[in-house]
């Protein structure tokens, strides 16, 4: 089973699960904890060898940066076993991005849609195991730039992926997401 908890982040406002629309939302649920995290939870996906399930909200402008703080320990991220993270989506492409954990790595999947993975356009190794890592993509629109990184304390930032030419075009929504890489276990 896969995981990806959405706390309030220190200083910002935590969207309501209203706020959000589902994606292929499958057997996916979502739970919004009153002044807690915004969980969504999937079981392990053995039927289909990829699947996506997100809770997507439009982005807001044309410049853009949305930050997540994902708890680990809800799952472990390898080849052939569950992601969960950040989701970057072009409604009219219906390609998507998810950036998550990856092992002792963070990575950067890229997909066609909810079920069609395409590849891993980057990853970076994490030197230690924190508590949580954030998660944080960023869109410059006179630029076409989409910047995904992370960080171990909020503060501190590692770019995993940059460019300038995204895969899913101009995004349109951001928000979380669970699934498959590309293979079921």
């Amino acid at each position: 089973a896969s995981t990806i908890v959405l706390p309030g982040i220190p200083a910002a406002t935590r969207p309501t699960l209203a706020a959000f629309t589902w994606l292929n939302q499958a057997s996916a649920t979502a739970t919004d904890n009153t002044a807690g995290p915004l969980v969504l939870q999937t079981t392990q996906n053995t039927v289909s060898t990829t699947g996506i399930n997100a809770l997507i909200k439009s982005t807001a402008g044309s410049d853009w940066t949305v930050t997540i703080e994902y708890a680990l320990g809800n799952h472990v991220a390898a080849g052939n076993v569950d992601i969960a993270g950040l989701a970057v989506y072009n409604s009219t492409s219906g390609r998507l991005y998810v950036m998550g954990p990856y092992g002792a790595a963070i990575a950067v999947w890229a997909y066609n849609n909810t079920g069609s993975y395409n590849s891993i356009p980057a990853q970076s190794s994490v030197l230690l195991t924190p508590a949580a890592i954030w998660s944080r993509a960023q869109y410059v629109s006179a630029t076409s730039t989409l910047t995904f990184s992370y960080s171990t304390d909020g503060f501190t930032w590692q770019t995993v992926y940059n460019t300038s030419a995204p895969f899913v075009g101009v995004p349109t929504g951001y928000g979380i997401a669970v699934g498959t890489e590309g293979n079921a276990s």
